[in-house]
Protein backbone atom coordinates (compact mmCIF):
# COMPACT_ATOMS: atom_id res chain seq x y z
CA UNK A 1 0.00 0.00 0.00
CA UNK A 2 1.81 3.16 -1.03
CA UNK A 3 2.10 5.99 1.41
CA UNK A 4 -0.25 9.02 0.55
CA UNK A 5 1.15 12.40 1.07
CA UNK A 6 -1.03 14.85 3.30
CA UNK A 7 -3.09 17.57 1.41
CA UNK A 8 -1.04 21.31 1.61
CA UNK A 9 -2.19 23.77 4.00
CA UNK A 10 0.27 25.93 3.11
CA UNK A 11 0.78 27.37 -0.40
CA UNK A 12 3.19 30.40 -1.26
CA UNK A 13 1.57 33.08 -4.28
CA UNK A 14 4.23 35.29 -6.30
CA UNK A 15 2.06 38.20 -8.41
CA UNK A 16 3.41 39.43 -11.12
CA UNK A 17 5.10 43.18 -10.80
CA UNK A 18 2.66 44.87 -12.78
CA UNK A 19 -0.10 43.21 -11.09
CA UNK A 20 1.22 42.59 -7.59
CA UNK A 21 -0.11 46.74 -6.38
CA UNK A 22 -3.31 46.10 -7.99
CA UNK A 23 -4.14 43.05 -6.53
CA UNK A 24 -2.93 43.46 -3.45
CA UNK A 25 -4.82 46.63 -2.89
CA UNK A 26 -7.85 44.30 -3.67
CA UNK A 27 -7.18 42.07 -1.63
CA UNK A 28 -7.11 44.58 1.66
CA UNK A 29 -9.97 46.39 0.97
CA UNK A 30 -11.63 43.13 0.21
CA UNK A 31 -10.84 41.56 3.50
CA UNK A 32 -11.82 45.46 5.35
CA UNK A 33 -15.24 45.17 4.34
CA UNK A 34 -15.52 41.55 4.67
CA UNK A 35 -13.97 40.61 7.69
CA UNK A 36 -12.22 38.06 6.06
CA UNK A 37 -8.68 37.25 6.28
CA UNK A 38 -6.87 37.05 2.74
CA UNK A 39 -6.77 33.11 3.04
CA UNK A 40 -10.77 33.54 3.71
CA UNK A 41 -10.90 35.51 0.67
CA UNK A 42 -9.13 33.31 -1.78
CA UNK A 43 -11.13 30.32 -0.61
CA UNK A 44 -14.08 32.21 -1.35
CA UNK A 45 -13.16 33.59 -4.72
CA UNK A 46 -11.75 29.96 -5.82
CA UNK A 47 -15.24 28.56 -4.71
CA UNK A 48 -17.05 30.93 -6.53
CA UNK A 49 -15.14 30.63 -9.65
CA UNK A 50 -15.56 26.79 -9.44
CA UNK A 51 -19.29 27.21 -8.63
CA UNK A 52 -20.08 29.34 -11.61
CA UNK A 53 -18.11 27.01 -14.29
CA UNK A 54 -20.04 24.22 -12.67
CA UNK A 55 -23.14 26.11 -12.82
CA UNK A 56 -22.59 26.61 -16.64
CA UNK A 57 -21.35 22.97 -17.32
CA UNK A 58 -24.80 20.86 -16.14
CA UNK A 59 -27.06 20.35 -19.18
CA UNK A 60 -30.52 21.74 -18.95
CA UNK A 61 -33.24 19.01 -19.33
CA UNK A 62 -36.82 20.21 -20.03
Amino acid sequence: MPIMKPIPRRRCINYKKRVAPVVVDMEDKLCDELGLTISEVHILGIKTLFNQRQDRQVPLFV
